[in-house]
């Protein structure tokens, strides 16, 4: 498929696509604000060389097949980036720090994946953030020292949706602290419960 360098939106959501993510797009496409490949059959992970990517405002990679890591130079490469749909793959890993340079995100979605480790203390730079869900992970520690502080909470911030894994399993565990979250839910992820 030839794709012209000047392209600004690629929406290839819902074709059974399979293969993996092109590496080559992260040079070729340099002026790409939107990216659509949610349900599709993709495997792999996301290439380091899409921070290449810089003018990318909207990733949507939601539904796939899709493992690895995030990589941390795209922390600061997509300075610009608002909206980043990872739910429903096979991520793993801990949350880059790198993360927090994404000071114009307004949605993350990493829910659904196997991500590991606990949340990083540098999320709460994200002041823009208005929807971040990362339950159904195997992530733990408290988010009660960045989210839930009187500088970034639900009722001071533009933050109106938080959910994440804190409600205690069947043993009686939980592996976020969460007193903010707008829905808190089992690890296993058979039962959520809205605040």
């Amino acid at each position: 498929i030839y794709l012209p360098s000047s392209i600004q939106s690629l929406d290839l959501t819902s074709n059974n696509f399979t293969g993996t993510l092109p590496s080559s797009w992260g040079d070729e496409m340099p002026d790409l604000l939107w990216l659509g490949l949610s349900n599709n059959q993709l495997t792999g992970s996301i290439p380091s060389s899409w921070q290449g990517l810089g003018s990318i405002k909207e990733l949507d990679l939601a539904s796939n097949q899709l493992f690895g890591t995030i990589p941390p130079s795209l922390g600061a490469s997509w300075s610009n980036v608002s909206s980043i749909f990872l739910e429903q793959n096979s991520f793993s890993g801990s949350l880059p720090t790198e993360l927090g340079l994404w000071t114009n995100l307004q949605n993350l979605f990493i829910n659904t994946n196997n991500f590991t480790g606990t949340i990083p203390t540098e999320l709460v730079q994200l002041g823009n953030l208005r929807t971040f869900s990362l339950e159904k992970n195997q992530l733990t520690g408290t988010m009660n020292e960045t989210f839930c502080n009187d500088a970034f909470s639900l009722s001071s911030s533009s933050l109106s949706i938080l959910q994440a894994d804190c409600l205690p399993d069947w043993d009686g565990q939980v592996e976020i602290e969460c007193s903010c979250c707008s829905a808190c839910c089992i690890p296993d992820g058979s039962y959520c419960e809205d605040f």
